[in-house]
C-alpha cells in the first residue's frame, strides 16, 4: 500500500545521486531512479522495518537528514557523481556507511566462488 502511494509522487524514473547523514554521523551515498521511494525505504529502515537499506541504516541508528542530492540526466551520470562524492568524503575523513557492507558482500562472493559445489551443498 505504501509503495503504491509513494509511486504516485513525482520523481519516478529520474536518476538521482544522494548523500544521507546517518545517526552515527556516517554518510550513506547512493543513487536511485525514484528518490521519494528510496527515502521512504530509509525511513522504514530507521524504524526497524525491512528494506534493502535496513542493515546499513539500522546499524547506523537511522537516517538523520539529506545532505545533498542532484538530479542527473542518466543513471550512469548519477553513479559517477555518487562515486566522486564518495571519494571526496573519504578524502575528508568521513565514514561511509556502505563500506563495511560492500566489503562483506565482496568477501562472500569471493568465498562462494572458491568453495567447491559439494561443500556448499549445491549437489
Amino acid at each position: 500500500m505504501l509503495e503504491a502511494l509513494v509511486n504516485l509522487l513525482p520523481g519516478k524514473a529520474t536518476p538521482v545521486a544522494y548523500i544521507i547523514r546517518l545517526a552515527d554521523r556516517s554518510l550513506y551515498i547512493g543513487t536511485s531512479n525514484h528518490l521519494p521511494w528510496r527515502l521512504t525505504q530509509m525511513l522504514m529502515a530507521s524504524e526497524g522495518k525491512e528494506s534493502t537499506a535496513s542493515v546499513v541504516i539500522g546499524r547506523a541508528g537511522g537516517a538523520v537528514r539529506v545532505e545533498a542530492f542532484s538530479v542527473m540526466r542518466t543513471e550512469a551520470g548519477a553513479t559517477e557523481l555518487a562515486a566522486r562524492w564518495t571519494d571526496t568524503a573519504r578524502k575528508r575523513g568521513e565514514r561511509i556507511a556502505t563500506d563495511g557492507l560492500a566489503e562483506q558482500n565482496r568477501e562472500a562472493v569471493i568465498r562462494e566462488a572458491f568453495t567447491p559445489p559439494e561443500s556448499r551443498g549445491d549437489f
